[in-house]
């Protein structure tokens, strides 16, 4: 189970990551990474994995 500051710093990286898909263009690739990272941290972050699932399912190309 993540600790407090796991689940904080996890939590940055999603928001790292939807402020990266307002970027124009969006680096989906970076996006992926980012919440890959924050999936590592805490496992149990339903929004970096389910925001993931979208980016993975996607082309490689840029998503929006």
């Amino acid at each position: 189970m993540p600790d407090i500051q796991q689940s904080w710093s996890a939590s940055a990286l999603v928001l790292r990551a939807r402020l990266a898909e307002l970027s124009e263009p969006a680096n989906a690739n970076e996006i992926r990474q980012t919440l890959q990272a924050a999936l590592r941290l805490d496992p149990r972050n339903n929004v970096a994995r389910n925001l993931l699932e979208k980016y993975l399912d996607a082309p490689r190309a840029v998503t929006k």
